[in-house]
């Protein structure tokens, strides 16, 4: 599942997130449990992780939110590239 989320009221996610993502709600309200806190969001709000975890994520209304990736951070595409031999990254 990919950023944004949605979900539909009470419904729950786990959703892996790394040390410095940001979470920012769109609309609605979701509650979090991150690094062993429970934390409510609303619209506009947003709560950055100082931990990486698995995070524990249930709407208390419809809701949409971002999980934003730490700044400088590459994705795991980019990641993956590094190891890859070049032949194997262009088909070659």
């Amino acid at each position: 599942m990919k950023s944004p989320y949605q979900l539909h009221k009470n419904a729950l996610l786990n959703l892996p997130a790394e040390m410095g993502a940001t979470i920012e709600v769109e609309s609605g309200v979701i509650w979090l449990t991150a690094a062993g806190n429970d934390v409510i969001l609303g619209r506009g709000h947003q709560f950055c992780l100082p931990v990486s975890e698995v995070l524990l994520v249930q709407a208390l209304a419809d809701s949409r939110f971002k999980l934003r990736r730490p700044v400088g951070k590459p994705d795991w595409a980019s990641r993956l590239s590094q190891w890859l031999p070049r032949s194997m990254q262009t088909g070659s």
